[in-house]
């Protein structure tokens, strides 16, 4: 399918500088609700920022997010998951600031860059579960943010490593999404398909599997519908393949199943990124397999399992970042040359608006909750 033709709107943009190094950019990009935003260059340092309803961008730096990192809602609350230094940094979506202190996932005697913390979901208790992708066992803190329980997964693997990914607690249960890779590849390839273990949320006790479709689940859950037990999974595989076991995953977890929702074959390549806007309507990052490895935000109908457009395409994993924002759909643009967010009409597929990043280009977009 050929990507659609883009109507572009310029917009007139003005910077200021701040004494505290802060920048703020405004444009005529509108949004229903204010957008948090994550910058980052990997390896190198991240900074945050918020775009309010009248389109003004503010950047600043945060010399605290010095390492690679994602966000993750858990019950209302931000965080941005340190994967450097094993802490979950409980962000104030209008401040911008720390709404508490870091809270470790890691014990004492154990190397805090090892946990690699990836999902995370809190339960009734107000216990935050968290994914610890580097180690073997699942981190369970408690409501004073301390380490209270660590819950070994690590015969899952062969190699005691399971790469646990996303986390999801339901009711009395919490299900952890394992990706199964062999490192002992070149490159890292998946074992086969990906698994959900499920546990007992008051005894950690394992109460079943499920295998998935596809392999190497990547990203969090996205819920489906409001039941709130289906949930939609990436499933990209070998992200230097297009195979058509592999893909997006629906999992179901009351029936305890999960089904291909969309192959990667009609996506275009491998998800890095999907969120379910509607019955119909889903959004997906996905990164091609050829020598350049492009990236294109691709709609799909969740309903039929078929692509219904391509918004955009871009260069080498140019793309991070993506939210629904009222009658909108962001994404990040992650180019040298055009770092910023890239506003899309979800009714008529063109692109409708973008904002300037000026520190770091945008890795992950959160719209703040009404």
């Amino acid at each position: 399918m050929r990507a659609l033709a883009l109507v572009v709107v310029a917009l007139s943009l003005s910077s200021c500088v701040t004494p505290a190094s802060s920048i703020t950019t405004c444009g005529t990009l509108r949004l229903e609700r204010p957008l948090i935003v994550l910058e980052q260059k990997p390896t190198s340092a991240s900074g945050l920022g918020r775009v309010d309803e009248g389109g003004c961008f503010l950047e600043i730096p945060d010399a605290s997010l010095s390492g690679t990192g994602i966000f993750a809602e858990a019950a209302g609350r931000l965080f941005f998951v340190d994967q450097e230094k094993g802490v979950l940094d409980p962000i104030d979506r209008t401040t911008l600031g720390l709404a508490g202190d870091p809270i470790a996932v890691f014990a004492a005697g154990e190397d805090p860059s090892d946990p690699n913390p990836h999902g995370v979901d809190v339960d009734a208790d107000g216990r935050l579960w968290v994914a610890r992708y580097s180690m073997g066992s699942l981190a369970v803190i408690e409501p004073s943010g301390k380490l209270g329980a660590t819950v070994d997964l690590s015969d899952l693997d062969p190699d005691g490593q399971p790469e646990m990914e996303a986390v999801h607690v339901d009711g009395s249960r919490v299900h952890v999404a394992l990706e199964l890779l062999d490192f002992s590849t070149n490159p890292v390839t998946p074992r086969g398909p990906g698994m959900i273990v499920s546990l007992d949320r008051a005894t950690h006790a394992r109460v079943g599997t499920i295998a998935l479709a596809g392999r190497n689940p990547f990203g969090g859950f996205a819920p489906i519908d409001a039941a709130g037990s289906r949930f939609a999974i990436a499933t990209p595989g070998s992200f230097s393949a297009t195979d058509l076991g592999d893909g997006i995953d629906l999992v179901d977890f009351a029936a305890g199943t999960a089904t291909q929702l969309i192959s990667e074959v009609e996506l275009g390549g491998s998800v890095t990124e999907l969120i379910i806007a509607g019955p119909t309507e889903a959004y997906a990052i996905v990164a091609g397999d050829n020598e350049e490895n492009p990236t294109s935000l691709v709609r799909f109908d969740p309903s039929t399992g078929l692509r219904v457009a391509v918004l955009s395409t871009a260069s080498v994993f140019a793309n991070a970042g993506l939210a629904i924002n009222g009658d909108l759909v962001l994404v990040g643009d992650h180019t040298v040359e055009g770092a910023g967010i890239v506003a899309f009409d979800r009714a008529s597929w063109a692109e409708s608006g973008r904002i300037t990043a000026h520190r770091l280009p945008p890795w992950s977009l959160h719209t703040a909750p009404r």
